[in-house]
């Protein structure tokens, strides 16, 4: 509680900083000024949700869970709108997301709880390709500003390390699925936290959880070929970030090219990991735009950088709302009582 307090209390004092390097209302005025043309920023941010939708569908779809990409957008969109919003959101969206596919789509919740673990193996592994594609085309744009950025050299080699911590963790989580073990130890851990209630209900639910690590091991050991796909839709998720951040600056008449774009994007992506328990990495990430184009060498680049947030939060706050909807208005799947079987019986026994 401590901590987060202390991140909040810090994210805040970076946006006031931020605000106060400003003319607040030019920076408003540069937003407004792009107009209609504004629209065009949404375009990055749908094809990066299809591009996402359809990566975890084909991964539920090696589980033999066939579900419509209409029933799986919801649960995407409210889980984003969760991580976007409130702390530790990815810890939120998490949990609430195996109840979401069931409820939403039918997935029973061994083969949900599957997906989900393959889907975070793969998207720190898109994330990993990310930065080193970004580390290979930025290089000499990183090690530009690195001196400007931080007052020290080397921020290259910090991404590079931050690279190759994204794939160690990536074959770590996958040896710990293809161990087989995850899901029951985490039973067993839970089931010795002193609360009745849940120690009551997880009683009936041992062998769900056997259930998923059996997936789990299955899914990595004998369909890798299979998860290939999702890794480059995953992949493409991440770029359509840096093409978003390109469009906003084009609108702005900011002219950088997208490699130095690919590396302010890959620096801000680190920062919001290590924010995460500030909703929306709120401060934190606009504080890093704005030093970035200065050290870019973007005139004025507090206030363009005060514009570029205000339209960049703009687009994640209407997602938020249509997230919360999506939530809301969810309706349960028909075959909520009686899940779609899974087809998945053993090596050989997934259906795709």
């Amino acid at each position: 509680m401590l901590l987060r307090g202390a991140a909040v209390v810090a994210a805040a004092a970076l946006l006031l900083r931020t605000l106060r390097g400003a003319d607040l209302a030019r920076a408003a005025s540069l937003a407004l000024a792009v107009g209609a043309p504004v629209l065009l920023v949404l375009v990055p941010y749908l094809v990066g949700l299809a591009l996402h939708v359809e990566a975890f569908r084909r991964i539920l779809a090696v589980l033999g869970q066939k579900v419509a990409r209409s029933r799986l957008l919801p649960v995407v969109l409210s889980t984003e709108a969760l991580l976007m919003s409130v702390p530790a959101g990815a810890a939120v969206s998490g949990t609430l997301n195996p109840y979401l596919l069931l409820r939403r789509c039918g997935v029973a919740l061994p083969d949900g709880l599957a997906g989900l673990g393959a889907k975070k193996a793969l998207v720190v592994l898109s994330n990993a390709l990310y930065a080193a594609l970004a580390l290979g085309l930025g290089f000499a744009t990183l090690r530009r500003v690195s001196t400007p950025l931080l007052g020290l050299r080397g921020l290259q080699w910090i991404v590079a390390a931050a690279a190759l911590g994204l794939f160690a963790s990536a074959l770590l989580l996958s040896w710990a699925l293809v161990a087989g073990q995850l899901a029951g130890r985490s039973h067993g851990l839970l089931a010795r936290l002193p609360i009745p209630a849940l120690a009551r209900w997880l009683e009936p639910r041992k062998g769900s959880f056997l259930d998923t690590d059996r997936r789990f091991a299955v899914l990595f050991r004998e369909r890798r070929a299979a998860l290939l796909g999702s890794l480059t839709l995953l992949l493409g998720m991440w770029l359509t970030e840096a093409v978003e951040t390109w469009v906003i600056l084009q609108l702005l008449h900011v002219s950088l090219g997208f490699t130095e774009v690919l590396s302010l994007e890959v620096v801000v992506v680190m920062l919001r990991s290590l924010a995460f328990f500030v909703p929306g990495a709120l401060g934190v990430l606009d504080a890093g735009y704005v030093a970035f184009f200065a050290a870019l060498g973007v005139p004025e680049a507090a206030t363009v950088g005060v514009a570029f947030v205000l339209i960049k939060r703009t687009k994640e706050l209407f997602f938020i709302v249509l997230g919360y909807l999506a939530l809301l208005l969810m309706k349960d799947e028909k075959s909520i009582h009686t899940p779609a079987p899974s087809t998945l019986s053993g090596p050989g026994g997934i259906q795709s």
